[in-house]
């Protein structure tokens, strides 16, 4: 941390008011949803896949929502919008 801070120009105290609020809302979000699939499911390899393709979906889906800014989120979509027109 002190050598980032040095050579870098790194500000701690920047970095955590305005990125761990964001990833504390995200992981809170998606553990939460998590958790709800897997304890509303019977224990076995369905509840398996489906908590992990829940938890990737919602924390993809949070991040995108809540730990990007509007303008990267934008070019990440239409990027993406890009990649998927051309596979047609």
């Amino acid at each position: 941390l002190y050598l980032t801070t040095r050579i870098l120009d790194f500000k701690p105290f920047k970095f955590l008011k305005e990125v761990l609020p964001s990833v504390l809302l995200v992981t809170m979000l998606s553990t939460a949803i998590s958790y709800f699939v897997h304890y509303s499911m019977c224990e076995g390899p369905l509840r398996l896949v489906a908590v992990v393709a829940v938890s990737a979906v919602s924390t993809i889906t949070f991040a995108l929502m809540f730990g990007v800014k509007k303008e990267i989120r934008t070019q990440l979509l239409n990027a993406m919008k890009n990649k998927l027109g051309r596979s047609r």
